[in-house]
């Protein structure tokens, strides 16, 4: 069920509506050729198309929305849309179905697609006075013998109401908008039901483009639609873009691991946090936040609320979720609405807020969104004291200096929740066979060709060499000693005060080149199970 929604026509007699998405499941037919010879070579990176992966599906899955009405005494009756018994409270629905979360505003406000520009035809559309008072839905495609309802546009010209283009896999409209415009040459349309006081979708035919219409309102009071008063009963072009990729990306993971049949794992310490886009930085994080540092979980027990704003209470609703993985962690059958894994899509929109880069779709570093997300679990932990777990993860480095003069010595002291180490090639096991490795591939990518996986050798640097190399003493020149007042030189060396519970360690993968240039090393670190 999407939402169960009451109006007070059904409510005066009992009757308590609600609109379902109902799913109609069919046995594949098997096609002629299914028993033949074995299929040709993949050419396609496409799923069921000549040249592509076969689909394989067994089943097949009708998908239509309904509205179901349970009377006082617990019968249920089941209306389709058009049906005069639900006519009252059909609009309703419309703007149930159409109804976005808290997770989908925040995908359309971060996906980045084309900007759209200001058409120009904004200011010098011509609208007919033809008499014609666009009502409210529900709608439906003008053109004799269309039953179209949804994907409808109406041309701000005038006040024609069509379908829209018809999509690669035989859904949306019937092309009657555009072969509209080919004979009437009107430019612009909107889309019915993404009407709303902040705007709505126009495409200008002429520009071949989702266009903004600046004088939308003064357009839509031509025909008699006032747009402060419209509430958005369809989805935006925006929002069936963001569904079409996610719809894509899941035919592209289907055809990854090459070809090799993967056995699905669920159930407890199997729940997996799905990809948002270019997330697994964070899912990363929060896994092994989640799952490894301490008994973190019933600490939030007590946090009250679901507000999608507030990263404690967001918190509270991920770490239940992986610690009861039953109703999201199990093998599906292909099933829509079926899927591994869960979406923090809400938790991310928390955390992102105001940052200009994790509040973005871009890949971030893990190290760094660590750093962000426990400076804020610090701040919520001042509101819910009962959460306090970032001192787990708190100790204490302390940093020595010696000056070579005077011999004096001073002591600094910071607080921080991940060790960074240095990673000393130098000390690598394998030093001269990977340096050999690494002048040979160098030698071949200046001639244009790369290295083969096979025989490219990673330099293997034990983790007691990075610790090694973080607290040995090292020179410090010109040190202006407090002591003596003059320059002289310095010993520096760095050492740990404290221990945390659980100790987080970043290794420093990047350095840079003698041009100043970035690179990341190409290296293996040996973690003993046992420092």
């Amino acid at each position: 069920a999407v939402v169960s929604t009451q109006s007070a026509h059904y409510g005066r007699g009992g009757a308590n509506p609600a609109v379902y998405l109902k799913h109609t499941l069919t046995v594949r037919e098997k096609k002629e050729d299914e028993d033949g010879p074995p299929a040709s070579k993949v050419t396609r990176l496409a799923i069921g198309v000549e040249g592509g992966f076969s689909g394989g599906d067994k089943y097949e899955y009708e998908s239509n929305y309904v509205v179901v009405v349970t009377s006082s005494d617990g019968s249920m009756t089941e209306h389709v849309f058009g049906d005069p018994v639900i006519v009252a409270i059909e609009g309703t629905a419309l703007q149930v179905i159409s109804y976005s979360s808290a997770s989908e505003q925040e995908q359309s406000n971060q996906w980045e697609g084309d900007v759209r520009i200001n058409s120009k035809h904004s200011d010098t559309l011509v609208q007919l006075d033809n008499g014609i008072k666009v009502k409210p839905g529900p709608w439906r495609c003008s053109v004799a013998g269309c039953d179209k309802t949804d994907n409808l546009w109406m041309n701000l010209s005038c006040g024609t109401v069509l379908c829209g283009r018809k999509y690669y896999d035989g859904t949306g409209g019937n092309n009657h908008a555009v072969d509209y415009y080919d004979r009437t040459k009107y430019p612009l349309a909107v889309k019915l039901g993404t009407i709303t006081p902040q705007g709505a979708d126009v495409y200008s035919y002429d520009e071949d483009d989702m266009v903004i219409d600046t004088n939308l309102r003064n357009h839509l009071k031509h025909f008699g639609i006032d747009m402060m008063d419209c509430v958005k009963t369809d989805k935006t072009m925006n929002e069936l873009e963001i569904a079409a990729n996610l719809n894509l990306k899941v035919e592209y993971d289907n055809i990854l691991e090459a070809g090799v049949a993967l056995q699905p794992l669920s159930g407890p310490g199997y729940l997996g946090l799905v990809n948002l886009g270019n997330t697994c930085y964070m899912n990363s994080v929060l896994q092994v936040l989640v799952n490894c540092v301490g008994p973190i979980g019933a600490r939030y027990n007590t946090v009250p609320g679901c507000n999608p704003n507030d990263l404690s209470q967001q918190l509270r609703k991920l770490i239940h979720h992986v610690g009861n993985p039953g109703h999201y962690s199990f093998v599906g059958e292909g099933k829509p609405g079926q899927e591994l894994g869960i979406r923090p899509v809400a938790l991310k929109s928390v955390i992102g807020r105001g940052h200009p880069e994790f509040s973005s779709s871009r890949q971030q570093d893990a190290y760094e969104f660590l750093l962000h997300f426990l400076s804020l679990v610090v701040k919520e932990e001042r509101k819910h004291p009962q959460t306090k777990w970032s001192n787990e993860l708190l100790f204490q480095v302390e940093e020595r200096i010696q000056c070579n003069a005077s011999q004096k010595v001073c002591y600094r002291t910071r607080e921080d929740f991940a060790l960074s180490l240095p990673i000393p090639l130098e000390r690598a096991e394998n030093y001269e066979a990977a340096r050999a490795c690494e002048n040979r591939k160098n030698a071949l990518e200046k001639a244009g060709e790369k290295i083969k996986p096979e025989e490219n050798i990673k330099y293997r640097v034990k983790l007691s060499a990075c610790l090694n190399a973080l607290t040995e003493a090292e020179t410090i020149e010109d040190f202006l000693s407090p002591a003596t007042k003059t320059q002289t030189t310095a010993s520096k060396k760095l050492g740990l005060k404290t221990f945390p519970n659980y100790l987080v360690l970043h290794m420093q993968k990047f350095t840079l080149t003698a041009n100043w240039q970035p690179k990341k090393l190409d290296v293996l670190i040996d973690v003993p199970d046992e420092l």
